[in-house]
């Protein structure tokens, strides 16, 4: 018969041979999020490149097929940050084409709403500063667009608002600066100084005369 001690023994055993096994299965997930950060580093230079290549009307995706479960390799990089601003931009950049025909049509407001819900992801995520400045700036260029539509006074005040928060955000913002006082030139009634400016031609050169959001 087995005694006290046999059975502490083969409990002892069991223990062991678990642990061997979690280190085991431990060591394998470290090897597959070692090759999963490589291949996300990859990724994102492809992604990078592709993107200031790309002819086409089509987004990179910024992918990387993962081996390691959970997404262990991204979240050790902490890339989901930088891809979700990643994705949100090239978004924007599909979405405000810059022909009014299009970005106005039924196609570029579909675009426009999509990119204006990423860029809002961003904004509520974003740790830097600096870039969640520069979505609330995208998303009052876009705003601007939206107030071509039937709703143009409430987006004329979604884009100041918009503006204003990219410049608390981050106060070097100059472009977020320069769309804003241009927004304002272009939205001042006639009876105003700068109403009056408008009508005369009598505008900025520079930055703030160009096309609000160009630039960007």
């Amino acid at each position: 018969m087995d005694g006290p001690e046999a059975g502490v023994t083969r409990r002892r055993r069991v223990l062991l041979g678990a642990a061997a096994a979690l280190c085991l299965a431990l060591a394998v997930v470290a090897v597959l999020a070692a090759r999963d950060a490589g291949a996300w580093r990859d990724a994102i230079r492809a992604g990078d490149l592709a993107d200031l290549t790309r002819t086409t009307g089509k987004a990179p995706t910024w992918h990387a097929d993962e081996t390691a479960p959970f997404g262990v390799g991204r979240r050790l990089l902490g890339v989901d940050d930088d891809l979700a601003y990643r994705r949100a931009i090239a978004r924007f950049q599909l979405a405000h084409t810059g022909i009014p025909s299009f970005d106005t049509g039924l196609e570029g407001t579909d675009l426009r709403v999509e990119a204006e819900a990423a860029l809002a992801r961003v904004i509520r995520a974003e740790h830097d500063r600096r870039r969640a400045s520069a979505a609330e700036n995208l998303l009052g260029v876009l705003a601007v667009l939206d107030a071509n539509q039937a709703d143009g006074s409430t987006s004329v005040d979604r884009a100041v608002l918009e503006f204003q928060a990219a410049i608390r955000l981050d106060p070097a913002n100059e472009q977020a600066k320069s769309n804003l006082e241009l927004l304002y030139h272009l939205s001042a009634p006639p009876s105003s100084l700068r109403g009056s400016q408008r009508k005369s031609g009598n505008t900025h050169s520079g930055a703030s005369a160009l096309p609000a959001g160009k630039g960007y």
